[in-house]
């Protein structure tokens, strides 16, 4: 049905409205992604938290400017 729904449109204006054939075909698709995961994502973000404990000081002292070396 959207198909010729955009041939029509594409048939009629001579060619114009390929522009809007193309949002509205991609609009379409986006609209239609579903996102499933197989685990929690609670536990990812707890995990990726752990393992990136210091990237919050490195981050203050780059945006600080302090060099701290040993």
């Amino acid at each position: 049905k959207l198909r010729l729904l955009h041939y029509a449109a594409t048939i009629c204006s001579f060619g114009l409205l390929w522009p809007w054939v193309k949002v509205h075909n991609h609009r379409f698709l986006l609209e239609s992604i579903d996102l499933a995961t197989c685990s929690n994502l609670d536990d990812l973000k707890s995990a990726s938290l752990v393992k990136h404990n210091g990237t919050v000081g490195d981050s203050v002292t780059d945006f600080l400017d302090i060099e701290i070396g040993l």
